[in-house]
């Protein structure tokens, strides 16, 4: 599930640039506080929504130590409530919503769940189990609300971490948000030379910040052989995703726009194909092996709201050397980010099919495969 990578990836976590931004300071010499850490991503098309909630540790010795001591870094079963609110908003600058202040109670509560995930990625921190609070939430998201995230010590009673965050919304035509390429054009690359690529053109979401692109390449690795009495064939499915360049949008544009290049789209193809190591029975007797193009690629548009953004930009600055170190923050309370994103916004674009057409003379070209058969 796509909202299981973007959990474990940045803590190991996160979709994408901010007009306002939180630079979080605290020093480990201090007193010693519990700061909660909480990520979550609200994505109206997803079945379910997922909280990840864990504590700060401070202490003496290798910190690295703490990090795989699973009571240094998680809160007990049974400790914490989790609450998704729902409450009636209003509009500001650029359609961005906030929780109107005439509002003297939620229109809804939605309790999360605590739950094991045993499949934990392997790093620093303490695995393979993670605790999660999860809710389903497919269908049930309003995109002109407001969402609350609460975290709830049942000890004390006091909610010791809070944030709110906003829905992207849909275009005015969802099933025509992608213009270029559409389901009534191709998907093929344009211009000359080194310059080629694939024009990509979509409209904007309401209060999407950030945008990035992907394009879904199948394929069927295609092996027959003759046993001496009858032939065996084999057809395994694949695919490669291929990640166009990201899109800052300004709030203002109605359509957005990036540039796939042809020399990206073969570079990847060709690499994936490879790290697979197919073509082992090419050469054989009695064997015919091929790898055959589908004739239709996936366009997914992935986009997310402001907080996400700003925190994904700022994770990026870190990685750097010799860059002053920033984290993002709206957790009131805490450390850690709620924000909104979509990812399911898939639309099916055909291929030239034509075993004459250039797309086509570009996969066979490569040399892994493509249209190799006996």
């Amino acid at each position: 599930m796509m909202f299981r990578k973007f959990l474990f990836r940045a803590l190991g976590l996160l979709i994408l640039l901010s007009t306002a931004s939180c630079k979080v300071e605290f020093s480990p010499n201090g007193t010693w506080t519990e700061i909660p850490l909480v990520y979550c991503v609200l994505d109206q098309d997803a079945d379910s929504t997922f909280v990840r909630v864990q504590k700060c540790y401070l202490g003496e010795g290798n910190q690295y130590d703490y990090a795989s001591i699973s009571d240094s870094i998680n809160y007990p079963q049974g400790s914490l409530t989790v609450q998704l609110l729902k409450w009636k908003a209003v509009r500001g600058k650029y359609s961005m919503l906030t929780i109107d202040p005439s509002a003297t109670a939620p229109q809804q509560v939605i309790q999360c769940d605590y739950i094991l995930h045993r499949d934990k990625v392997d790093g620093q921190f303490y695995g393979p189990e993670q605790p999660l609070y999860a809710c389903r939430t497919k269908g049930l998201l309003d995109t002109g609300s407001v969402y609350q995230l609460l975290v709830i010590s049942n000890i004390s009673g006091d909610t010791i971490a809070k944030a709110s965050t906003y829905l992207l919304g849909d275009c005015q035509n969802p099933a025509n948000m992608l213009i270029k390429p559409s389901v009534h054009s191709r998907f093929q690359f344009t211009g000359t030379g080194s310059n080629k690529a694939c024009e990509m053109q979509w409209y904007s979401l309401p209060r999407a910040r950030q945008y990035q692109l992907e394009v879904y390449f199948y394929y069927h690795e295609f092996y027959r052989s003759f046993n001496g009495a009858a032939y065996d064939t084999v057809i395994t499915p694949h695919e490669i995703r291929i990640s166009c360049p990201t899109v800052k949008s300004n709030l203002i544009a109605s359509q957005q726009n990036c540039r796939l290049a042809r020399q990206t789209f073969l570079s990847v193809v060709r690499d994936s194909v490879l790290a697979c190591n197919f073509n082992l029975h090419q050469g054989e007797a009695d064997v015919d092996y091929s790898l055959i193009p589908e004739d239709t690629v996936a366009v997914v548009i992935n986009a997310c709201s402001e907080d996400l953004a700003a925190y994904l930009f700022l994770h990026q600055l870190s990685d750097g050397i010799n860059q002053e170190q920033h984290q993002y923050s709206n957790i009131e309370g805490g450390l850690g980010v709620f924000a909104s994103r979509r990812t399911h916004l898939r639309f099916v674009v055909p291929t030239n099919n034509s075993s004459s057409g250039q797309y086509n003379r570009d996969l066979k070209d490569l040399g892994v495969g493509f249209f190799q058969g006996k």
